[in-house]
């Protein structure tokens, strides 16, 4: 009798075991032979060059744009900080057996109020690099934007300008 045809999970199990063993080498060889450690994570780009490359900045305009971002990080260096600090308060009182929600609520208004300072400084930030791109510029960076926001369609309306949707997908007749 052959084995393999007497069970045939048999060669599925070998398949997924040869895998794993495989899986496991790999990731050992790349930790391990200093490719990916903590004292040299990857390496990313220097910021600002997104916006230089995908803008097509002049070199005037990046210097602009690397002050604008200075700014905005000195600005905004606290209140990221203020808003960490508050949502661990606010998960140390949730996790509380007995949660005062009073606390709840009062930590909430404190972090709300922390994340519109962030929200003005983006806009701050946003409106400063508007003055220094052209119009072809602006509009990059408008779309750039709006996928920082997770709007990555127009931006505008519900949808994809599909019109409203009612029951099923059907739109409504009026005529009824």
């Amino acid at each position: 009798m052959n084995l393999f045809k007497k069970y045939r999970i048999l060669p599925w199990i070998l398949a997924f075991v040869s895998i794993v063993i495989v899986s496991a080498a790999t990731s050992y060889l790349i930790f391990n032979a200093g490719v990916l450690t903590k004292e040299r994570p990857i390496e990313s780009a220097k910021p600002g060059t997104v916006l230089e490359t995908e803008l097509s900045l002049t070199p005037d305009q990046s210097i602009k744009v690397e002050q604008i971002n200075n700014s905005f990080k000195e600005t905004t260096e606290t209140v990221i900080s203020e808003i960490q600090e508050k949502k661990v308060e606010l998960l140390d009182e949730l996790s509380k057996d007995q949660t005062d929600t009073n606390i709840v609520s009062k930590i909430a208004d404190e972090l709300s109020a922390e994340q519109k300072q962030l929200q003005k400084a983006n806009i701050n930030q946003f409106l400063e690099l508007k003055k220094v791109c052209n119009t072809e510029q602006t509009k990059k960076l408008s779309q750039i934007y709006s996928e920082l926001y997770g709007c990555s369609g127009k931006g505008k309306g519900q949808g994809q300008g599909m019109g409203h949707r009612h029951r099923w997908g059907q739109q409504r007749n009026n005529n009824q």
